[in-house]
């Protein structure tokens, strides 16, 4: 913090006893000397406050970076701030009920951190709900060919819908081999992506 107090982003992540962004200072708080282009004015306004943001560099694509890290030079939120948690769900909030939205597509779900899904989600969930959506499809791109590791965030960050990219090599593998066994495989797979919330569907 500012005054030099050492605390754990992840340990406190998306809690009341996360440090508020007064607590914050650019030049102390952060791995990163923290540059700001003047020029630049991003909507809603606390986009604008290097604050919000981890301030850690570019990703390296693995390990601690991949949640850190700027992805591809996109400056990444501090997600574990509850500030950036209802910065976040307002912004979704106003483009569901302004612009009639009715679902989304997350990229790069998984380099965000769990907590902040575990309570990102249900808010708009219930946003959705309120506004008369009984069905409101928020599908995670968490791009990875491996069922068991997507399957793991739809169990562990309250994730109902997530895109199969699993299903890609089995199906070109289909395709141009004529290889049935491994599409066979990809569907018995479906039920590692099972919860009782994802199982539930109210289509009407």
């Amino acid at each position: 913090t500012a005054d030099g107090t050492r605390f754990s982003s992840t340990k406190l992540a998306n809690t009341s006893r996360f440090p508020a962004i007064t607590q914050l200072d650019t030049s102390t708080s952060f791995p990163k000397k923290v540059v700001v282009n003047p020029s630049i004015q991003k909507s809603p306004s606390w986009l604008n406050d290097p604050r919000n943001y981890h301030n850690r560099g570019n990703s390296g694509g693995s390990g601690e970076s991949s949640l850190y890290g700027d992805f591809y030079g996109l400056d990444d939120l501090f997600t574990e701030s509850p500030e950036v948690l209802e910065g976040w769900v307002n912004v979704f909030a106003q483009w569901s009920d302004e612009v009639g939205i009715d679902g989304f597509r997350i990229d790069t779900f998984r380099h965000v951190n769990r907590e902040f899904w575990l309570q990102f989600l249900p808010q708009i969930r219930e946003v959705a709900r309120v506004s008369g959506k009984r069905y409101f499809p928020m599908w995670g791109a968490i791009y990875d060919s491996d069922p068991g590791r997507i399957s793991e965030w739809v169990k562990s960050a309250g994730l109902n819908e997530v895109l199969d990219f699993p299903i890609q090599n089995s199906l070109t593998g289909y395709v141009l081999d004529e290889e049935a066994l491994q599409l066979a495989l990809a569907f018995d797979n479906d039920d590692l992506y099972t919860t009782e919330k994802s199982r539930y569907r109210d289509w009407e």
